[in-house]
């Protein structure tokens, strides 16, 4: 077991509040890298090829510590004050990260997401989810008589 710190990545798919977990009910991320870091970040996880052609890592824990408290991870930025804004894809961070043994883990090892120093936010900011795409014509606006 040994605490660590992942310099300079930059972060998508962050899910790390108590309100917003990721699909699987855990608090993640995937961080993000080049070719040029791979044989120093292997030991965080099983690395995958992004659509971009850079690599990534996708790191989570429970939302709950073994006691059932909550578990929070700290978000900061460079002031070393809470970031309030929604850490977007993109971002620029430094992680400190706990791996520990798993038998379950590719590589018999797990790293959890401890804490966030944001260097450059890119916040992310929802659109309205009632757009759509094709707008009906005035003629279709109307002539649907049944419920959805």
């Amino acid at each position: 077991m040994q605490t660590s710190y992942i310099r300079d990545v930059t972060v998508n798919y962050v899910f790390l509040t108590q309100n917003k977990l990721d699909k699987y009910g855990k608090l993640s991320l995937q961080i993000e890298f080049g070719k040029d870091r791979v044989q120093e970040l292997s030991q965080y996880g099983n690395m995958k090829v992004l659509a971009n052609g850079n690599f990534g890592i996708n790191l989570s824990t429970n939302p709950r510590k073994v006691s059932g408290e909550p578990k929070s991870i700290a978000i900061i930025d460079l002031n070393k004050k809470p970031v309030t804004a929604i850490v977007g894809n993109g971002s620029k961070v430094d992680l400190k990260v706990f791996t520990y043994k798993h038998e379950r883990a590719t590589n018999g090892q797990k790293t959890a997401p401890m804490a966030m120093l944001v260097k450059e936010l890119k916040e992310y900011i929802q659109e309205d989810i009632n757009d759509f795409d094709i707008l009906p014509t005035d003629t279709q606006a109307n002539t649907s008589q049944s419920d959805f």
